[in-house]
């Protein structure tokens, strides 16, 4: 009896209080709620979508998935935005929205990955962020599809010709999504967000460079991992060190086993020590000067537990500080203890990594016949010039997104055992950025607004 009457006394001051204050705010979720003018973006929301609290969440596309029952409610509004009239292109976007009374007022956008975009109509790319970082944090969260459909490996959907594609992909579809979303958060919750965010790694961290240096006003706070930015020189240094030890079977092939099983204890050997701990990891890689050669194979040794003459030219190479070609900067090496990774899913595997591949094929050459062999110097010069869509984001000055008004915060991180980008290219955009706000400006810091932070031992994941 007890207990019906708490239960009933319960129910009566739900009751009372849902009449006095209403019932819980789940904000105009409908596509009748928004609208946008087409002078500031011509967009449309497809669909507007309440999941209650520990409703069932599962999209699955070509990039991203998730499967959860554990989230906050929250509304998921799908816009299709048209990035070129002329030529009928579009791009999708999600934008998942916290439910007014658990919104922190604040917006975040994620990037993406390879080539990748998003699978089926109105699956946006990064389902995973939206859900798992953005909806239990408070966030109204924004992903792209950049445009079109395609794993991360896949650059089929640029050719032949197809430039109005790549311009969407390096960077239109991002700057296009981001003001469709802004406008929405603001419509659904009666008021813009009080700071706009932005976090994306190697494509997506080249995607949050280009906001930063491209469209500075776009995001209060940028967090890039291991950048994409650039891109034409990446890509040659991709096929170089794939080049430096193929075809397999030959003299100078390294397998995952001599990674993992022989060079790997050797660096450890040479190089772990150095910061005075022996912990398997190599956080002092600049110091590490690796020398392979102690590796030679002796006459009688058993050709799997060492390295013949070609191999150990092949890794002094791959570990060499830089790649150049005709005294031309191209890109950073690979640094001592990333070797676990290198073939393993990285750049040093049996099967070469596929985007460099479809990089050159179908966005620079326009030739499906194009092999990672021919590459040369004039093909990188080619690729420099024309740096297909403008997705190149190199330029080291980000006064604009620094400076007053707006004093943007940018955060880098690269992990020293990247398999896919060499860290090094994080270090000559700090570089570069630092040089040029020193020799242009009277008095900046660039530590007031950018930051680099180098990880050791982590992969490119």
């Amino acid at each position: 009896m007890v207990g019906l009457l708490r239960f009933l006394t319960a129910t009566f001051l739900l009751s009372s209080l849902s009449s006095v204050f209403g019932a819980p705010d789940v904000g105009n979720c409908q596509i009748s709620s928004f609208h946008f003018d087409p002078t500031e973006v011509d967009a449309v929301v497809s669909s507007a979508t309440l999941f209650p609290a520990h409703a069932r969440v599962n999209f699955t596309n070509l990039f991203s998935s998730i499967d959860v029952a554990d989230l906050p409610a929250f509304c998921r509004v799908a816009i299709t935005i048209t990035t070129n009239a002329t030529a009928n292109s579009t791009a999708h976007a999600d934008v998942w929205l916290p439910l007014p009374g658990a919104w922190n007022g604040r917006f975040v956008a994620f990037g993406n990955g390879g080539f990748g975009g998003g699978g089926l109509f109105l699956h946006p790319v990064n389902v995973a962020d939206l859900g798992f970082v953005a909806i239990p944090q408070g966030f109204a969260g924004m992903s792209t599809d950049t445009g079109h459909s395609s794993t991360v490996g896949d650059g089929t959907w640029a050719g032949p010709h197809n430039d109005n594609a790549i311009v969407d992909w390096a960077w239109r579809a991002m700057r296009l999504s981001t003001l469709a979303a802004k406008e929405v958060v603001k419509q659904y919750y009666g008021k813009a967000q009080k700071n706009s965010y932005y976090l994306g790694c190697s494509t997506g961290g080249r995607q949050g460079l280009k906001e930063v240096q491209r469209f500075p006003t776009d995001y209060d706070g940028v967090v890039v991992g291991s950048p994409a930015n650039a891109m034409s020189h990446l890509q040659a240094w991709s096929v170089h060190i794939s080049n430096l030890i193929m075809p397999a079977g030959s003299p100078q092939f390294i397998s995952t086993s001599l990674w993992a099983d022989v060079i790997h204890p050797e660096v450890l050997k040479q190089c772990d020590s150095l910061d005075g701990l022996n912990d398997g990891i190599i956080s002092q890689p600049l110091a590490c000067n690796f020398r392979p050669a102690t590796l030679a194979c002796r006459p009688t040794q058993n050709t799997f537990t060492c390295l013949n003459l070609e191999q150990i030219i092949a890794v002094k190479k791959i570990f060499s500080t830089y790649f150049d070609l005709n005294q031309t900067y191209i890109f950073g090496g690979y640094f001592p203890g990333g070797e676990m990774q290198f073939a393993d899913g990285g750049l040093l595997a049996v099967t070469p990594f596929p985007v460099p591949l479809s990089y050159y094929q179908f966005m620079v050459l326009n030739d499906t016949s194009f092999t990672q062999d021919q590459l040369n110097f004039s093909i990188i010069e080619l690729s420099d010039q024309i740096d297909p869509g403008t997705q190149n984001a190199i330029n080291p000055d980000i006064s604009a997104f620094a400076s007053a008004p707006h004093n943007g915060k940018l955060l880098q991180y690269v992990g020293w055992g990247d398999q896919l980008i060499s860290p090094g290219n994080s270090l000559h955009y700090y570089e570069a950025v630092h040089a040029f706000t020193q020799l242009h400006t009277a008095t900046s810091d660039v530590n007031d607004f950018y930051r680099l932070f180098t990880v050791p031992g982590m992969a490119h994941w």
